[in-house]
């Protein structure tokens, strides 16, 4: 093997465990921005279905 062949197979080694640790890192961040994600736009559903001004009101907000 040239030595160019295996610095992109080295490059490829390294590539591939910055992605498993990068996987890792996301799959814990991402269940509690999930969460948040998800309570926001509950909140935000139940907001409007409690008060029907409040969705008119953007609406006209964002036509008128």
């Amino acid at each position: 093997t040239s030595c160019s062949e295996r610095l992109v197979s080295g490059g490829q080694l390294v590539w591939n465990h910055i992605n498993k640790i990068g996987g890792l890192v996301f799959a814990v961040v991402r269940k509690p921005i999930l969460n948040a994600v998800e309570k926001a736009l509950n909140e935000t559903v139940t907001m409007i279905l409690n008060d029907p001004k409040f969705l008119t009101g953007k609406i006209v907000d964002l036509f008128g």
